[in-house]
């Protein structure tokens, strides 16, 4: 049996932790964790209501009234129509991946997963002894369809795709999930749409989901989301699969044997929330803007980064660092122990001369991280060539 391993940016949140205290100002941009809160008075109002919470075992793929939410939502942002028994809530995101995976991926059986990806759907496809297939992006980060189209293979059986991307922030044109749909219709293979970020979208940009380009598309499709980024909520672990009901009886299957219900708490307060989420998610997009706006502009001025369009969407940036060669991941180490300032490497990412930057703080502290980042790099660079 495989061992699966411990996340890898998880194990850097722990080693970011044990650092952090020794010094009296650390700045913390590693994590995927909005850290915003334009919902407490919704809140305050919910915990009110705790005569309601439900603390006894409920239905395994959700209350009706936060599916029927949840279809609202999806609508709302992906344009994909879903009723109730073609919804499961889940324990966040990771476990609606998982419980997808588990489903789909017999050993042998091959994934095509673009790079840069999420490190969690590599860990997960080598637990199940299956492969992954990378495909090329550009870059731009735009999915080589040429490349996608060559490498499938008679073995293959999934094709995972992250609109908007984590790390980098790219999205999926129409253009290309139309070619992306119709090779999985014309090959029999599953798509699993990762959406978790579909809510985050600059410059008037609108959000296409796979799923809704046809109905052989939808039928292909789970659709994978999470409140934890959209309602700024990962601590209470709700999120939910969309796709056929034959499917989503399947994961209920597995989640039966795993978890069982979400959280009734969690469900709840996410129910409450979801009857604000225009207003909310509009109030977090507007700060991430400026934000990324920000961030990129003085990325894009550093000499020893390299930034080559703004991310279309997402809450990160990912820049690719032109210092000597040398893998960033100990950059961000060194970074880590001697400056106070925490980014994620690339290399948990697929791409080791890359670094993510979430913009999870506001703009005098991302100004603050980013000076000391640029100063860091010009002396690093120095050292190079001295020695």
């Amino acid at each position: 049996m495989n061992i699966i391993p411990k996340s890898p940016t998880a194990s850097w949140f722990e080693m970011e932790n044990k650092i952090s205290s020794k010094f009296d100002s650390f700045i913390s941009l590693s994590l995927g964790d909005t850290i915003l809160d334009f919902s407490k008075n919704i809140k305050k109002t919910i915990f009110q209501q705790e005569n309601k919470f439900n603390y006894r075992y409920s239905a395994i793929s959700g209350s009706d009234s936060l599916k029927q939410a949840i279809s609202k939502y999806n609508r709302h942002y992906a344009g994909g129509n879903y009723l109730k028994n073609e919804i499961i809530v889940t324990n966040g995101g990771k476990q609606g991946i998982f419980n997808v995976l588990l489903t789909l991926i017999n050993p042998g059986d091959e994934v095509l997963l673009p790079r840069p990806y999420w490190d969690t759907y590599l860990e997960i496809i080598n637990f199940l002894n299956g492969k992954a297939i990378l495909i090329k992006t550009d870059g731009n980060y735009n999915m080589d369809i040429d490349d996608l189209s060559k490498k499938i293979t008679s073995k293959a059986k999934l094709i995972i795709i992250n609109s908007p991307n984590n790390p980098s922030g790219a999205i999926i044109r129409r253009s290309s999930l139309k070619k992306i749909a119709d090779l999985a219709i014309e090959n029999n293979i599953h798509i699993l749409s990762d959406e978790v970020y579909n809510a985050f979208l600059y410059n008037d940009e609108k959000y296409v989901s796979i799923s809704s380009l046809s109905q052989e598309a939808k039928e292909r499709t789970i659709v994978v989301n999470s409140f934890s980024k959209s309602l700024s909520i990962p601590g209470l672990r709700v999120g939910y699969c969309a796709s056929s009901k034959e499917m989503i009886s399947k994961l209920e299957n597995i989640q039966s044997h795993s978890t069982g219900n979400v959280s009734n708490v969690s469900q709840h307060i996410a129910l409450g929330l979801l009857e604000h989420f225009e207003k909310i998610t509009k109030d977090t997009l507007k700060t991430f803007n400026k934000r990324i706006d920000y961030s990129f502009k003085r990325l894009k001025e550093m000499q020893n980064t390299e930034m080559v369009t703004k991310p279309a969407g997402a809450i990160y940036l990912f820049p690719k660092i032109m210092n000597g060669g040398e893998d960033a991941y100990y950059l961000c180490k060194k970074l880590l122990e001697t400056r106070g300032v925490s980014f994620m490497p690339g290399k948990y990412f697929g791409l080791k001369d890359h670094l993510r930057i979430t913009v999870s703080h506001e703009i005098p502290v991302l100004d603050k991280a980013l000076t000391i980042f640029e100063e860091f790099l010009e002396e690093n660079e120095k050292r190079h060539y001295t020695t």
